[in-house]
């Protein structure tokens, strides 16, 4: 073989591994797409829930990766709002003030008398009723978080936020990062929520209680409602913090903090 025959060996050699190594690493985006919280697109959600996600990137923290361990709407606590194969559109309110008023005409009372088997512990009939069919971003801060780890532990993420930086000014909601879904196409992004809160929290140090934030946390939230008619009004979160409702927005799909 001449020179320079073996010079154009090589270099298609070279050119042929380069589309091989674009395909392979193309191959293995899989379909998860993040969503931009600011303008409130819905990404396409990819393949069935029967199906397996792909692998996750093993370079976060083990505590994204835990699986959700409850048993009470385990479906709708692992799952968003949907419309078809997308996620529902984002309904942007620009406070916890506004989200009230929004859940007004379904305030607690009225959702435990539409729906009594939402209270009953472990229930899991259906995945969302009608009121919880919305996607929502919210700008709040965060107060506590707690990690719902160890025995009967669910492996979830309490956020409590709050509608202002200092207590007395403050209405409370819970939002809950989700442990994750045993299979299926919502495990890359409630991992990704997941990862997103610990990089803003750190170090969680909370496992089983709530830890209280040395300064509340401004920070945008998106996920979906959802009620948790297990508790009771008013019973959740620290005793500096309580929630003024049984909606939550649960499961988070993203969090971001927000400067001032």
């Amino acid at each position: 073989m001449s020179r320079q025959t073996y010079t154009v060996v090589r270099v298609c050699a070279f050119h042929v591994a380069t589309g091989i190594i674009a395909l392979t690493i193309s191959g293995s985006l899989g379909w998860a797409t993040q969503v931009n919280a600011m303008s409130g697109q819905a990404p396409q959600v990819g393949p069935s829930a029967d199906e397996q996600s792909p692998s996750l990137p093993a370079t976060s923290s083990a505590q994204v990766y835990e699986e959700f361990r409850g048993h009470h709407r385990a479906r709708a606590k692992t799952d968003y709002a949907m419309s078809g194969d997308t996620l529902a559109p984002i309904e942007k309110f620009s406070d916890l003030q506004a989200l009230f008023e929004f859940l007004k005409p379904q305030a607690d009372p009225i959702m435990r008398q539409r729906y009594p088997s939402l209270g009953k512990a472990d229930t899991d009939a259906g995945r969302r009723v009608a009121e919880e069919r919305h996607n929502v971003s919210v700008t709040a801060f965060i107060y506590a978080v707690k990690h719902e780890t160890g025995k009967g532990g669910d492996n979830d993420f309490h956020v409590i936020l709050g509608s202002a930086p200092t207590p007395l000014a403050s209405i409370y909601i819970t939002a809950e990062a989700s442990g994750l879904p045993h299979k299926g196409p919502r495990r890359d992004l409630i991992a990704s929520s997941r990862q997103q809160l610990l990089s803003i929290i750190g170090d969680c140090r909370c496992n089983g209680r709530f830890r209280r934030m040395s300064s509340p946390i401004r920070v945008r939230v998106v996920g979906s409602l959802f009620f948790d008619g297990a508790h009771a009004t008013g019973v959740e979160g620290p005793k500096y913090a309580k929630t003024a409702t049984a909606w939550e927005i649960h499961p988070i799909l993203t969090v971001e903090r927000v400067n001032d």
